[in-house]
C-alpha cells in the first residue's frame, strides 16, 4: 500500500480521482507524505465548509510534487497549505525514495531521482541541487 493509500481512505474527500504518480515500492517519501498530509489535517479541521483536493502526488525533476486545490479557504490557509507541500519537496530531495535513508539528487539518461549509494541504479551519478 503506498503512502497515499492510507490518506485516500480515511479522507476520500480530499481526492476526488487523483492522480499518483509514484512507482509502487517506493516507500522512502512515506513520513514526507504522512507529515504533509497529517499537517494539512490540523489546518483543516478549522475549515471544514472548505473545499481541499489532491490533485496529483509524483515525483518531479527528483524530487516529490503534491498538487492540490481549495475553493473557500481564507488566503492565510492557502498560503500555510503551499508552505508545506513545499516543505514535503524541499526535504525530499535529501530522502531516497525508495528506502527513506539520507540521499542526493541524482541523474541517469537524464532522468533525475533521489537515491542512497545503495538505491542508486547503475550509472546514476549525483548532482547538485540549485536554489
Amino acid at each position: 500500500m503506498l503512502a497515499v493509500d492510507r490518506w485516500i481512505e480515511k479522507h476520500p474527500e480530499w481526492f476526488d480521482q487523483p492522480r499518483i504518480d509514484i512507482e509502487e515500492g517506493h516507500e522512502g517519501w512515506r513520513d514526507l507524505i504522512d507529515n504533509a498530509f497529517s499537517l494539512a489535517e490540523q489546518i483543516l479541521s478549522d475549515h471544514s465548509g472548505a473545499s481541499f483536493r489532491i490533485v496529483q502526488v509524483k515525483e518531479k525533476f527528483g524530487a516529490l510534487t503534491i498538487y492540490f486545490r481549495q475553493k473557500g479557504l481564507p488566503t492565510e490557509v492557502w498560503d500555510r497549505l503551499s508552505e508545506i507541500m513545499q516543505a514535503a519537496r524541499s526535504q525530499s530531495l535529501y530522502v531516497c525514495e525508495i528506502c527513506g535513508a539520507s540521499a542526493r539528487l541524482g541523474n541517469r539518461r537524464g532522468c533525475y531521482s533521489v537515491r542512497c549509494m545503495s538505491c542508486a541504479p547503475d550509472g546514476w551519478v549525483p548532482t547538485s541541487v540549485e536554489s
